[in-house]
């Protein structure tokens, strides 16, 4: 018990139990197997709530992780949208009954959409790595 009270850090608490168990009036005092087992609860109630803390930190790590990546992936998802638009022009301005009014928008949609997104990914790949 001595490596999980100094383990765990508790040492502190113990010492408190203890002091309070031999600082008790005669009349109320515990038998020493009564002292042990509640020293013995108490550091099972503060192994109980640090595993509870260490818990809820992986999941907040995990949460925060998973925000990132979702964060990252939307971007890419929106390049890729973009990207797949301007195929579409590209096929519809291609198209003979629509004339070159059909090539400047696709020409339009490039410079003012793709261009500037595909600018701000590589930005920002070149910043993480």
């Amino acid at each position: 018990m001595a490596s999980n009270v100094e383990r765990l850090g508790v040492e502190p608490i113990v010492r408190e139990a203890v002091e309070e168990v031999s600082s008790a009036p005669k009349s109320i005092q515990m038998t020493q197997e009564q002292a042990v087992a509640a020293i013995k609860q108490i550091a099972t109630q503060v192994a109980t709530q640090v595993a509870t803390d260490a818990a809820r930190t992986k999941d907040a790590a995990l949460i925060g992780t998973v925000q990132a990546i979702a964060a990252i992936l939307a971007g890419r998802v929106i390049l890729l949208l973009s990207v797949i638009g301007a195929f579409v022009l590209a096929v519809m301005a291609m198209d003979p009954a629509i004339g070159q009014v059909g090539l400047y928008v696709l020409i339009a949609y490039s410079v003012l959409s793709i261009i500037p997104l595909t600018i701000l990914d590589a930005k920002s790949r070149k910043g993480n790595g």
